[in-house]
């Protein structure tokens, strides 16, 4: 999977979010849509670009009180993308 990452407070140490985005209507509801992830290795910086190739599972993410179980991608590997894609997810 190809995404920019994101970080929060609440997530833990090896843990950030890889999306892409998407849109339903017009450019003004446009959202990030993607992942959790989590990885052995060090954690991408924040808006980066990375390509992972990963395991999907069903897990536990957050920190303390911030606890979330759901899909996650568990990285087996990650390197940064040299070109962001163009483009985003459209529902219609």
């Amino acid at each position: 999977m190809t995404g920019f990452v994101s970080h929060s407070r609440t997530y833990g140490r090896h843990e950030f979010q890889m999306a892409r985005q998407f849109m339903s209507c017009c450019i003004l509801d446009m959202t990030p849509f993607g992942f959790m992830a989590t990885s052995n290795g060090k954690t991408p910086a924040e808006h980066q670009w990375v390509t992972v190739e990963a395991r999907l599972e069903n897990g536990t993410y957050g920190t303390s009180g911030y606890e979330r179980q759901g899909l996650m991608l568990r990285v087996v590997s990650l390197h940064q993308t040299k070109n962001a894609p163009t483009g985003y997810f459209y529902w219609q």
